[in-house]
């Protein structure tokens, strides 16, 4: 899984983390719909909402180190 190698977190842990992203109203995901048999599993594409990327802009500004 591509988020999973880009965090260097495993994967047990990036999906209860995009379902409760999902669940918050900050993410959306969808299959993939191209045939199945062209590849071992589906995967699974993850968007951030429009709600959840002004939260996480409005979280990384607030947590962003300010000017001395």
């Amino acid at each position: 899984m591509k988020i999973a190698k880009a965090t260097g977190r495993p994967t047990g842990s990036v999906f209860p983390i995009l379902a409760r992203l999902e669940q918050l109203g900050w993410a959306t995901s969808e299959w993939e719909t191209a045939d199945p048999a062209a590849r071992d599993a589906r995967r699974r594409f993850y968007q951030l909402s429009p709600e959840g990327l002004s939260s996480a802009r409005a979280l990384l500004d607030e947590r962003r180190p300010t000017a001395p």
